[in-house]
């Protein structure tokens, strides 16, 4: 059985309350055991019924203390008790030389402990007037004492009386003590808590948590500290993450976040012994060197250069590639904001360069990381350019949209890059939500064809390549003729090469009973007339049907 079921939990009691609940249950307790000590030596009755008395008082004390969770009250009552009880006892167990006087000393300590203020000074001022009237109501009339001072019983219960509060004294103390310590215990915890987060709040408030490197707070404070300290030479370098809005509006804010911890990575292999690193601001960097020259600055800009060429050379097809366009500035302390200032044109200035063709040359990254990830896309993107172009030919598409056709096949896909490996790959039927996920990378693949000259003009079909002739697709539910003629020739393509591939969570069809499914699709997936004249091109190579006229809209 817990303590805590008799004294209260921190959380329904105040210290000083549980304090309370322990001096009322030791108060009783020993209550009850001096009475019972007093019947088994035989001491006169009133020796035996007083402490018992006591006992049945205080048990009704510590109901209302522990129970109905009065304060005030309970003491009240204790002193009011003691106040009528200690003349009673005085006279009945030999006065000044009787147990009274000790019960007195028990009372002090427990009073101050649990009273404040005021109030504490008036029980202690009370506890001083009662003995002291007592002992000069003694001197003046010693006949009403009922025990004589030589009898056996006196020198018993002195020393029962001396006992108890030796027993209450300690116990009293070590409770106390005991308190004490917890709360010692819990304030060292909470000091240290609060060290602790005051030193990560400091952490938090100069440095950036995604890169590891010092943030803006920071770097405007070394500012404040070079501009007011001993004259030194100084440089600035300006660092900006080429492409990052791309790679967050394309691939998401995972790939951005990754292409911003390589460069930190970058940065630190080059600059950690030398400058402190700073990011301060979505894809720029600061570095400042101090007590350089401008020789070391323009060796840390080289080999930047040189690393960052190397780098690309050694980059996987999985990776997006990194690129930065930088500058730095040279001179005293004094005009350290000047010299940010400069070291940030010429980086602008580098950047104006470095965009251009730097989108192209990222989507075609994108297209070798999917590569990468998924062996089926390039192979897929082959049959579904074969196909696009064989059917194309017979349904008479000039040859002037073929090279956009060639394109569309190849790369109608690509926004799988940004779908997660786990849902990709999966060996299995996808769950609803995964569905959906997948269902973005007609999205994604727009907006990748957006940043691309290349391949802006078959963006609106990557995005629409899955509406269905029904309304039922996605990602604008659009229907019929409202779908682009060449979404629709690829999305019977597509759904033919689909049905006929193996996929990780089932066997691919044959050829017939594609053919079959393309049939009984006509009309609700699937354009019903283009439907129809690819089945009759599979079946019968030599058909050749100019369906132009009729299903363009």
């Amino acid at each position: 059985m817990r303590v805590e079921q008799f004294i209260g939990g921190e959380a329904d009691f105040s210290l000083r309350h549980k304090l309370l609940n322990s001096i009322l249950l030791l108060g009783l307790s020993l209550s009850f055991w001096s009475s019972l000590i007093n019947f088994i030596i035989e001491m006169p009755s009133y020796a035996v019924c007083t402490p018992a008395l006591t006992g049945f008082f205080l048990v009704g004390l510590y109901y209302l203390s522990r129970v109905k969770r009065h304060y005030n009250l309970p003491i009240g009552m204790a002193l009011l008790l003691i106040a009528i009880a200690v003349p009673i006892c005085w006279f009945q167990t030999g006065g000044s030389l009787g147990r009274a006087p000790i019960y007195i000393t028990l009372f002090v300590p427990m009073v101050a402990v649990l009273l404040v203020g005021m109030k504490r000074i008036a029980a202690i001022i009370m506890l001083i007037i009662l003995p002291d009237s007592l002992i000069f109501w003694e001197f003046f009339h010693p006949l009403p004492l009922l025990m004589p001072i030589n009898s056996i019983e006196r020198y018993t219960d002195l020393a029962v009386t001396l006992t108890t509060s030796i027993i209450a004294s300690a116990t009293v103390f070590s409770i106390i003590t005991g308190y004490y310590m917890q709360e010692y215990s819990r304030a060292n915890i909470y000091l240290k808590k609060s060290l602790q987060a005051q030193q990560d709040l400091r952490f938090l408030s100069f440095n950036d948590t995604l890169t590891s490197t010092h943030n803006r707070a920071c770097f405007e404070a070394e500012l404040l500290q070079l501009e007011n300290g001993t004259n030194q030479q100084i440089g600035v370098f300006f660092f900006d993450v080429d492409g990052l809005k791309f790679v967050n509006d394309t691939l998401g804010h995972g790939c951005g976040d990754k292409l911003l911890q390589n460069a930190a990575d970058f940065l630190r292999s080059i600059f950690l012994d030398v400058g402190s690193i700073f990011r301060i601001g979505g894809d720029e960097f600061v570095i400042l060197l101090q007590n350089t020259d401008e020789k070391t600055l323009e060796q840390l800009y080289s080999k930047a250069q040189m690393r960052l060429h190397e780098d690309s050379l050694q980059k996987n097809n999985a990776e997006i590639p990194l690129q930065l366009s930088f500058g730095y500035g040279f001179g005293s302390n004094c005009d350290v904001r000047n010299l940010s200032k400069e070291a940030e044109g010429k980086m602008y200035r580098e950047k104006i360069s470095h965009n251009v063709g730097y989108n192209s040359t990222v989507i075609q990254i994108v297209e070798k990381m999917q590569a990468a990830r998924d062996n089926s896309t390039a192979s897929h993107s082959e049959r579904m350019e074969n196909l696009l172009l064989n059917f194309a030919k017979l349904i008479g598409i000039a040859p002037s949209t073929m090279a956009d056709l060639k394109l569309f096949a190849r790369f109608h896909d690509i926004g799988k890059v940004g779908v997660p490996d786990h849902i990709l790959l999966k060996p299995s039927v996808l769950t609803e939500d995964e569905r959906l996920a997948m269902q973005k990378h007609s999205e994604i693949g727009c907006r990748l064809a957006h940043t691309s000259s290349t391949l802006l003009p078959i963006a609106n079909w990557i995005l629409k390549h899955h509406e269905w002739w029904n309304g039922k697709g996605y990602p604008l539910g659009l229907a019929g003729k409202e779908i682009p003629f060449e979404c629709r020739i690829l999305a019977i393509i597509d759904g033919y090469d689909a049905m006929i591939s193996d996929r990780p969570y089932r066997k691919g069809m044959s050829p017939g009973a594609a053919l079959k499914e393309l049939k009984r699709c006509a009309g609700s997936q699937f354009d019903p007339n283009l439907a129809l004249r690819f089945v009759a091109m599979v079946e019968n190579q030599d058909i050749a049907v100019n369906i132009i006229s009729d299903t363009r809209g």
